[in-house]
């Protein structure tokens, strides 16, 4: 008996210990002084930025039918993965802000620019779709375009990624 109330004696001490030293040891957290605050930015989307066309090198793909140039612009940011299920989008400068490519109008004559998405590059489609005229070559015409790359992880579903403002707002670009 002797022996039990001694070990319950020091199983009481050990608690009555481990008890102490736990709640001496914690302090109540102090509040720190506020952040800036900041736009929230978004490291997963991409966008080159202004890219003028002019500078690049335009192949000419005329036939009697069809009258076009093709260019290719490379970029990184461009991966299988993108290609595969991200969403690629382009926009090109008109005289009232930003219009998405696909885009049909009056640049030089009446003209058609589109894209196609590759792994590490766009490639540019820029024809003459009244096929009445000679298509200029691209590169003495005023293009800017801009590309935006979204990988479909953060593809956000109430977006209208037609439109360039939107999409800029969406993702603080």
């Amino acid at each position: 008996m002797k022996q039990a109330s001694k070990t319950i004696g020091t199983l009481f001490t050990g608690l009555v210990m481990a008890f102490g030293l736990t709640f001496s040891s914690c302090k109540k957290a102090e509040t720190g002084p506020a952040g800036k605050n900041g736009t929230d930015g978004n490291a997963n989307v991409q966008s080159t930025g202004e890219v003028d066309l002019n500078v690049l090198t335009w192949t000419y793909q005329g036939t009697a039918a069809s009258d076009s140039y093709v260019s290719v612009f490379p970029t990184a940011l461009i991966t299988q993965e993108v290609v595969d299920k991200g969403l690629v989008m382009a926009y090109i400068k008109t005289g009232i802000g930003w219009a998405p490519l696909p885009f049909s109008g009056i640049m030089s004559g009446t003209d058609d620019i589109t894209f196609e998405i590759l792994n590490g590059s766009v490639k540019f489609y820029y024809r003459d779709n009244d096929e009445l005229t000679t298509t200029p070559d691209p590169s003495s015409i005023s293009l800017i375009v801009r590309i935006v790359i979204i990988p479909a992880q953060i593809k956000k579903p109430n977006v209208d990624h037609y439109n360039y403002q939107e999409v800029k707002a969406a993702y603080n670009l």
